[in-house]
């Protein structure tokens, strides 16, 4: 798991060979908003998700096996909760159809706060619980990057 400021993401590039490619459209989201929605970037290796999410006192932990998410905060407060998957049960697993399997809730994991033009990137091995109140923010705007590994 990553967190970092937009105007670091340049210090991430050589992670992975798409990452450019995504935080790109991350840049060109700041200077140049568009609707909520999916959004390609390069097919199914690299694709976005703008949108508007409540906030929730919980959430679902969950992971992917053939994504990296880069989560990106465009407005609001959220907290994020994050744990090594391998210290997790699984509650659902809704692979191979779609990239995420569900966990059951835990109480070791660890609470992020983090705030507008922040992101966080999420491995294979990354439990993340998104969308969860931070304070008395209860909406935040996000774009989630999928990245394919």
């Amino acid at each position: 798991m990553i967190l970092d400021h937009i105007d670091n993401c340049q210090m991430y590039y050589g992670v992975h060979k798409d990452f450019e490619k995504a935080f790109g459209f991350i840049q060109d989201f700041l200077k140049h908003p568009l609707e909520n929605g999916k959004y390609e970037i390069d097919g199914e290796n690299v694709f976005a998700t703008v949108s508007d999410c409540e906030l929730h006192e919980t959430g679902n932990m969950e992971a992917h096996n053939k994504y990296i998410d880069i989560q990106f905060l465009v407005k609001g407060r959220e907290i994020i909760k994050v744990i090594n998957r391998n210290c997790l049960e699984i509650k659902e697993d809704l692979t191979p159809g779609k990239d995420v399997i569900f966990y059951k809730e835990n109480d070791l994991s660890s609470a992020i706060q983090y705030s507008e033009n922040s992101f966080m990137i999420f491995f294979p091995q990354d439990g993340h619980e998104p969308c969860i109140i931070n304070g008395d923010c209860k909406t935040a705007k996000k774009i989630v990057v999928k990245v394919k590994i």
